[in-house]
Formats: structure tokens, C-alpha cells, sequence
């Protein structure tokens, strides 16, 4: 399944999209707390909620 998601991961279209969110993530968390522990979860909440339907993109991708 790993291997799977790493051919998938490759050809991936939403990869540009999903760093994005997590920079985005880290300014925000970083902008309402002023501290890294607060850039750092609002990173980790989007790469939640942006990774979990990536690796089901690059999952199906993996299969091409």
C-alpha cells in the first residue's frame, strides 16, 4: 500500500496545493499565537484535513 501511495505521489496534481495549505497553516498559527508551537499546530491541523484526501489521490493514482 506504501508503495502504492509513493508511484501515486509522484504524478500527484494536488502536491503544490497541499504544501500551500500547510504554509498557509503555519502563518495563520503563527499569527494568532506568536509562538512556534502555535505555527506548528495550525500546520499539523492542515495537513489533517488537506492530507488525508491527498494520500487517497495518490493511493488511486498508484494504480496508473
Amino acid at each position: 500500500m506504501i508503495k502504492r501511495i509513493i508511484r501515486g505521489a509522484k504524478d500527484h496534481p494536488g502536491t503544490g496545493v497541499l504544501i500551500l495549505c500547510v504554509l498557509g497553516g503555519l502563518a495563520l498559527g503563527f499569527d494568532k499565537s506568536s509562538t512556534l508551537e502555535g505555527a506548528l499546530l495550525g500546520g499539523l491541523v492542515m495537513l489533517i484535513f488537506a492530507g488525508l484526501p491527498w494520500l487517497v489521490g495518490a493511493y488511486e493514482n498508484g494504480d496508473n
